[in-house]
């Protein structure tokens, strides 16, 4: 999440030196013209830098610091403008992919080729190999009670029917 954050930050400072006025939506009547108030800072080039954020793991609140506006503002965006909504549904689906894709991995066990380094004799020595992760369990775990939890979930309900008599006797 760091590492989103600093880029969050980087875009925000490039948006700064360039000048670029970020702000608030306005309401807008049915031929397209501000019903009054702050006319909106929204900018149709919104679009692709929310995709790209999103993709990268970025929610509402990220976007809002991206902008330099309210998460409000964000969710009034989405709502006004449908290509803003599904630039930020794209970047967030895609993100959503690849963690899956990675939860998975990970579940079953991987391999992937890699690169180690060796000294010998004063002589750098590069070799080839390949790493291989063994299954996870907690991940299996995980993937599991999300993929089917009506057979793995930790809480079981059991419906009991019928009729149930009590006997109270006296002494």
């Amino acid at each position: 999440m760091k590492n989103i954050k600093r880029r969050i930050e980087k875009k925000v400072e490039a948006k700064s030196r360039q000048g670029d006025s970020l702000g608030s939506v306005a309401g807008r009547t049915n031929d397209g013209q501000h019903a009054g108030g702050r006319p909106t800072k929204y900018k149709p080039e919104y679009c692709e830098q929310a995709y790209k954020l999103c993709k990268e793991g970025a929610i509402n609140p990220d976007l809002a610091a991206a902008f330099k506006v309210h998460v409000d503002t964000v969710s009034e965006w989405r709502k006004a403008h449908p290509e803003f909504s599904d630039a930020v549904k794209r970047g967030k689906r895609e993100c959503d992919h690849r963690v899956e894709h990675s939860l998975y991995e990970r579940a079953m066990g991987y391999t992937h080729p890699e690169e180690k380094i060796f000294q010998r004799d004063g002589e750098i020595i590069r070799a080839k190999t390949r790493k291989h992760y063994p299954p996870d369990a907690t991940s299996m775990i995980f993937w599991l009670k999300n993929r089917d939890p009506a057979r793995w979930r930790d809480k079981h309900e059991h419906a009991v029917g019928g009729d149930i008599t009590v006997v109270i006797k006296k002494h």
